[in-house]
């Protein structure tokens, strides 16, 4: 996983009611997803 090498930040999103994964690299790049497995996953499609 995370193919690019960018440290990735995951945390829970109480308004959002998901997990929350984004990338301190890549300003305003971000996803979400009901495990922090499934928001790292949508980062990894987002990234690319």
């Amino acid at each position: 996983m995370n193919e690019h090498k960018y440290p990735l930040e995951v945390f829970w999103d109480e308004g959002s009611e998901a997990f929350v994964c984004i990338v301190p690299d890549l300003p305003g790049c971000s996803a979400i997803g009901d495990t922090p497995q499934d928001a790292v996953k949508e980062m990894e499609t987002a990234m690319r």
